[in-house]
């Protein structure tokens, strides 16, 4: 079993699966589950399509994604200042709250 791996910036991860597709590049289609540490998933990212640097999401998805290849599966432990910080996800995550993600990289676009 892989062990979680503490990143320079401050969350951890690791990659369950990797199956060494493409690279990713500035945009990606994800699947998965955002839950409260110790919880059930509370929100599902279906097919959810992001563009890396663009602040369209949670910064720990930026920073996660940057070295990920088509077919990763990753598991992303995140403080809450690089997830949801203070807003939090209304009846899901509440405010400074650290979270877990489980993400699957789908395609990214060639």
């Amino acid at each position: 079993s892989v062990e979680f791996i503490k990143s320079d910036a401050g969350y951890w991860y690791k990659v369950v699966n990797s199956n060494k597709g493409a690279k990713v590049n500035d945009i990606v289609t994800i699947s998965g589950t955002v839950q409260v540490l110790g919880g059930t998933p509370c929100k599902e990212l279906d097919s959810l399509t992001l563009r890396l640097g663009k602040r369209d999401h949670t910064k720990v998805l930026d920073l996660a994604l940057a070295n990920a290849h088509v077919g990763d599966e990753i598991w992303i432990i995140s403080p809450s200042s690089l997830a949801y910080s203070i807003k939090g996800i209304s009846n899901c995550i509440t405010s400074r709250t650290p979270v877990l993600y489980k993400i699957k990289v789908l395609k990214t676009n060639e």
